[in-house]
């Protein structure tokens, strides 16, 4: 009988050895991958170019000759990715399939993760430029911009103007302001 009870006892205390073991290993190893993360980073998926579905008019209808300018940059750092233009649609549309990329980031260490941010400027010769900027990237911009008469571009822009009223969905319309 003895022999048994020892048995029972040996094998409790090597389950709890176990445990403890187990126990002091994570401990470990959570307490590693803290030190760790902020020099090896993670990686994550971004938007590098946003889905957009937009129509472009004026009071006379679409307006197939006008081009739309993008710009993706991030923050901080205020970084430039990349300036793209394109050009509207004879039936006023303007439209860009949503596109990703993995990026490595460091979410410990100042400016380690960025902000990337995506904006917009439509322009029509003889009509005010209207800029956009898109607030949820992982949603679809939709919705009609609408161009007044007047004058003005998108190249050489030196911010945004007055807030619009607008149709967009997932993006704030804004005058854009002419260079100085």
């Amino acid at each position: 009988m003895r022999a048994v009870g020892r048995k029972r006892g040996v094998e409790r205390s090597t389950k709890v050895a176990m445990g403890i073991g187990i126990g002091v290993a994570l401990l470990l190893g959570c307490c590693l991958s803290a030190v760790a993360l902020p020099f090896v980073g993670c990686s994550r998926t971004f938007v590098v170019q946003p889905a957009v579905d937009v129509v472009v008019v004026s009071a006379e209808g679409p307006l197939g000759g006008a081009s739309v300018e993008h710009v993706w940059w991030s923050n901080p750092h205020h970084t430039v990715h990349s300036t793209s233009t394109h050009a509207v649609a004879a039936d006023g549309r303007f439209e860009l399939t949503k596109r990703l990329e993995e990026e490595r980031i460091m979410p410990l260490c100042m400016h380690g993760v960025p902000e990337h941010e995506h904006q917009f400027c439509v322009e029509a010769e003889g009509y005010r430029p209207i800029g956009f900027i898109v607030r949820d990237h992982t949603a679809v911009v939709t919705g009609e911009v609408i161009l007044e008469p007047g004058e003005g571009s998108c190249r050489g822009q030196v911010g945004w103007g007055e807030r619009l009223p607008s149709s967009l969905t997932n993006a704030d319309a804004f005058t854009i302001l002419p260079p100085r």
